[in-house]
């Protein structure tokens, strides 16, 4: 089973996502890219017809920016997977409800949201459990009886 060191963060993530999702997200960029106000929004990946989706390994203020984007593309369902390192300050719970909390300050439109957050020394299997989980509401994928 492939690593995140081996395929990289972003690759590792998709490799989580086709897995539970069975392939269909869409990771090809989009012809036009969405475009609002001259900022050009390219998310990593589409799902059906409602859902965007990005992938994030970066620094909590990085992450945020991935928010906005999400916030301004015209796909009214957003999915935010995060991989970080965890700290004595962060876990996955804590930067889970961050994030929440920053989407619930922007008061944008009502919206689904999804925000997942995943530590890099998770096990893909754990990693696998935790996506599953948070998926499990927005009817995504099906639990296995």
């Amino acid at each position: 089973m492939a690593t995140p060191k081996q395929l990289g963060p972003e690759g590792y993530l998709k490799g989580l996502l086709d897995e539970l999702l069975s392939g269909r997200v869409d990771w090809s960029e989009p012809k036009p890219p969405f475009e609002l106000g001259g900022h050009r929004i390219i998310p990593d990946g589409r799902f059906g017809k409602e859902w965007v989706v990005e992938l994030e390994a970066r620094t909590l203020k990085q992450v945020r920016g991935a928010l906005v984007d999400l916030t301004i593309s015209d796909r009214p369902k957003k999915l935010l997977v995060v991989l970080f390192k965890p700290t004595d300050s962060m876990s996955a719970s804590s930067v889970e409800q961050h994030l929440n909390e920053v989407v619930e300050r922007m008061k944008g439109p009502k919206r689904t949201w999804c925000i997942i957050a995943l530590t890099k020394e998770g096990s893909r299997e754990k990693h696998l459990e935790s996506i599953k989980k948070a998926l499990l509401p927005h009817g995504l994928v099906v639990a296995k009886s």
